[in-house]
């Protein structure tokens, strides 16, 4: 799989996900949140954003059983990523290749040096 940007398609208007199989179903609420992570490393700080996912995804299909729902709660790491574990779980198989779009999470990796 290539580097996608699913995101890009969808604010472009290129692809709309459906609520669900059922032809009435209403399409969950967006919930914008993002939730900054340190990893203890600086420049390599993440923002996870909800917003985006939650316009694919109900909150029942990552909480609680991939994440937890208290700050801090899950010990993330990119070996465990590459795993399959956490973001892995659809990130390098449905969504983009964490190997090569570091700084889509990773976003100081992409900023202009100041």
């Amino acid at each position: 799989m290539g580097n996608l940007d699913w995101v890009a398609a969808l604010q472009a208007g290129i692809v709309k996900p459906r609520a669900g199989i059922d032809p009435t179903a209403e399409d969950p609420p967006v919930f914008p949140l993002d939730v900054h992570l340190d990893p203890g490393i600086p420049g390599l700080e993440v923002v996870f954003p909800h917003g985006p996912h939650t316009q694919w995804l109900e909150c029942k299909n990552c909480h609680p059983d991939i994440f937890e729902m208290r700050a801090n709660a899950d010990p993330i790491t990119m070996g465990k990523i590459f795993a399959g574990e956490y973001c892995g779980r659809c990130h390098g198989k449905v969504a983009f290749n964490p190997a090569t779009g570091c700084p889509r999470c990773h976003v100081k990796l992409g900023a202009p040096a100041s």
